[in-house]
């Protein structure tokens, strides 16, 4: 298992699609949070390409054997107005490939 971990890239919106549409289909995982609505999936791949503008390194692809196998997207400290002593960021989704789970992905994804 070549296992790569890389920035997001626009031709990865599709299989990350597909990954967001399948957590967000088990209530085991989601917790039901946001309905897999056609309008869902079209407001999260414009939110995915605005934070992709903003910075590519917010979300980021466990590509494994050259393939999309897993994701974490999270946004870096909100901006605000006052120093602070460090830097911190809120995950928004973390996801590996049933396939891959149990295999150290999320570790080095959250790393």
């Amino acid at each position: 298992m070549r296992l790569k971990i890389r920035p997001f890239r626009p031709e990865d919106l599709e299989q990350l699609t597909r990954f967001c549409k399948a957590v967000e289909s088990d209530p085991i995982v989601s917790g039901d949070s946001y309905l897999p609505t056609d309008e869902n999936v079209t407001r999260w791949q414009k939110y995915v390409m605005t934070v992709l503008e903003e910075d590519e390194n917010q979300i980021l692809v466990a590509e494994i054997n050259r393939k999309p196998m897993g994701y974490i997207f999270f946004l870096k400290q909100a901006k605000v107005p006052l120093e602070a002593k460090y830097t911190w960021g809120t995950i928004h989704e973390l996801f590996v490939h049933p396939t891959y789970r149990k295999k150290g992905i999320a570790t080095k994804l959250m790393q």
